[in-house]
């Protein structure tokens, strides 16, 4: 079933996919919602870190960072902690250690730090009032002063001005986490098959990072529909969040403008837009495909569970992550490069982490890579 969808005065027809299973996220329209209402609490600081203060917080309640010049105080929250101890050099095992039984501790070695070591850093927060999140003030990213912001809302707007030119377009799932954007577009128009019956389809993953974590990327991917998984593949363009060093004049702490950002986002987002548009293009989606063949018929694995756990090592898995995608290998009935990376991907849409699901399925598109290469055939040979 078709539908409108109006976001960012942007109209965008989604249609619907029938049988589509990939990895649960937010609906188009959902995601609307959370970026508008996310743009309207950001608040973001350029501080001089001697006027800022850790307040080690009450029982369960997190600690809370006090900015100067009225600002007030803002619960650390995801990736905010760890980036204030890695920028201060405090191994984080420690810190975790004082988080649970040292709070004041804690706060006096983080303020004797800021004060000792200053800097200007960059305090990314959210400011909701009234019944949003029960008015909640969060301090979310502690960063360089360098750091180039390019927010959600407005990689989701340029994001879906550019898959709006691709003929059909649907966007299956997407999602916010702590840490990432992420969307996820199908090109059904643009599909083949593996071997006979086992269809692919083109698309593209945008992932962007409001906190430091990563850069802009885009992905190409590849959408099998027989099992509804997702592959990443082995190219993926990145824009990094890093421009000029800030200036703070004289304040100790002061709001940082939109419009400073106004031209040099003009450019950024064009460029966005172009990425997107060539990640799902038909001659780049027919060297994936030929790709694809290669790897279903790449050498089978010798040893299983051997060769899993070999190529599990390569990409990184956990032993959990590793022992669910052998059941999927064996159950795909596939011991061929194409087996492998389909048993990745398909385990990827069981974990509980979206961040992680996708990083899962990406790496399908690191073994595709793989098919035709001695690096495979050292995989299936593994003893």
């Amino acid at each position: 079933v078709a539908r409108v969808v109006c976001y960012a005065k942007l109209t965008l027809v989604v249609n619907g996919t029938k049988g589509t299973t990939m990895k649960a996220g937010l609906s188009l329209q959902e995601l609307a919602e959370n970026l508008e209402r996310q743009n309207e609490a950001k608040r973001d600081f350029l501080v001089d870190t001697r006027e800022l203060t850790l307040l080690p917080g009450d029982g369960e309640a997190p600690a809370e960072l006090h900015l100067p010049n009225g600002a007030g105080e803002f619960e650390l929250v995801g990736v905010a902690p760890r980036q204030i101890s890695e920028n201060l050099k405090m191994p984080a095992k420690y810190w975790d250690m004082l988080e649970a039984d040292h709070r004041s501790l804690l706060a006096h070695s983080v303020n004797t730090l800021f004060r000792e070591k200053p800097s200007t850093r960059m305090v990314r927060c959210l400011d909701y009032t009234g019944d949003d999140n029960g008015g909640t003030k969060t301090a979310r990213a502690y960063l360089s002063d360098r750091y180039m912001r390019r927010d959600n809302y407005d990689v989701a707007k340029a994001a879906l001005a550019a898959l709006s030119d691709i003929p059909e377009v649907t966007i299956p799932t997407s999602q916010i986490t702590d840490g990432y954007l992420h969307m996820t577009a199908l090109a059904p128009k643009i599909e083949g098959e593996v071997k006979s019956g086992d269809i692919v389809q083109a698309g593209v993953r945008i992932r962007n990072s409001e906190v430091g974590l990563a850069a802009l990327s885009v992905e190409p991917i590849l959408y099998r529909l027989w099992c509804s998984n997702g592959c990443g593949t082995w190219e993926k363009t990145r824009i990094m969040h890093v421009g000029g060093r800030q200036e703070m004049n004289d304040e100790a702490v002061r709001v940082m403008s939109d419009q400073t950002l106004a031209l040099d986002d003009q450019a950024f987002f064009a460029k966005l837009g172009d990425m997107i548009r060539s990640a799902v293009d038909e001659t780049k989606f027919n060297d994936f495909l030929i790709q694809m063949r290669v790897a279903a018929d790449s050498a089978p694995m010798e040893r299983p569970q051997t060769a899993m756990e070999e190529l599990g090592k390569r990409m990184g898995v956990t032993e959990d992550e590793g022992e669910n995608i052998l059941r999927h290998l064996i159950e795909g009935s596939d011991l061929s490069c194409y087996g492998a990376l389909n048993a990745f991907t398909r385990a990827a849409q069981d974990h509980t982490s979206y961040d992680r699901s996708m990083e899962m399925e990406s790496m399908g598109g690191r073994i595709l890579a793989m098919a035709g290469t001695r690096e495979w055939e050292a995989v299936a040979s593994a003893r």
